[in-house]
């Protein structure tokens, strides 16, 4: 659920979400040795569904969102900024991660398919190996992108001026 509201910064549509999140969900359940029709496999593939719908009306990168944001504006003459879209829906954001995880738990309970999952984790880390700095230079621009976004109510820079900027920075050589 976390990894799916953290994505929805970088993939706004929630479709997308979905696709690299099930390819996710089943590579993980393989590897695990779980069936997929276990009670884990079907949790994780129902929590991915509903929170990435969730996630794009909470965060201005939805379809319905940036629809909703653009008619507020023509029509109501109001402005808001995507840090104020985004601090308004934080706490439903967290609500709703917390709320997802405790109902598919819920549900869904874990018939101790999952308890190798840490060791299983910890060991395919170490076979990634340590970042490379380009690796780590992708992840300084995607982090200053997003820190942009959410704080354009302050500096008044257009989240799709931010986008178009880091964009163009990571065709650079030697940038990304």
């Amino acid at each position: 659920v976390v990894t799916d509201f953290a994505l929805t910064f970088f993939v706004p549509s929630g479709s997308a979400r979905v696709a690299i999140l099930a390819a996710v969900v089943v590579g993980l359940t393989q590897a695990l040795h779980l069936g997929p029709r276990t009670p884990v496999a079907r949790g994780l593939l129902i929590v991915v569904t509903y929170a990435a719908g969730i996630f794009d009306k909470m965060i201005l990168a939805g379809a319905a969102s940036i629809l909703a944001h653009g008619i507020i504006e023509e029509v109501g003459g109001v402005r808001i900024s995507y840090a104020r879209w985004f601090l308004a829906y934080l706490p439903c954001d967290l609500l709703t991660i917390v709320a997802c995880w405790r109902i598919i738990l819920w549900l869904f309970p874990d018939t101790g398919g999952i308890a190798d999952s840490r060791a299983y984790a910890r060991a395919a880390l170490v076979g990634l190996g340590p970042l490379t700095p380009r690796q780590k230079r992708a992840g300084l621009l995607l982090g200053a992108a997003v820190a942009l976004w959410t704080t354009d109510a302050w500096h008044g820079i257009p989240p799709a001026q931010v986008a178009l900027v880091a964009s163009a920075l990571a065709l650079v050589p030697g940038i990304a």
